[in-house]
């Protein structure tokens, strides 16, 4: 019997942003860098919010981020533990 109490419900469903992390910390300047040569020349400094910004830099890099943890790095986490077993 285990004495560890059952992660909440919220836990479980935010667990996926722990879990991309890693993801985050690679992509999140480059992905900043990729918008500011696409879009940077058409921003001025008050066409937007700097809050407004910063919130939509968030969830953008933090979507990306999930999409990368998903699709390849636990992808290649998985093939790496296969070849290691072999």
């Amino acid at each position: 019997m285990s004495l560890a109490p059952k992660p909440s419900w919220m836990i479980r469903r935010l667990a996926f942003l722990g879990d991309s992390s890693y993801s985050l910390y690679l992509l999140h300047i480059m992905l900043l860098d990729c918008f500011f040569l696409i879009k940077g020349p058409e921003l001025d400094a008050g066409s937007i919010n700097p809050l407004t910004l910063a919130l939509l830099f968030t969830m953008i890099c933090t979507f990306i981020a999930h999409l990368a943890y998903k699709y390849i790095e636990r992808r290649l986490t998985i093939a790496t533990r296969k070849i290691m077993r072999a």
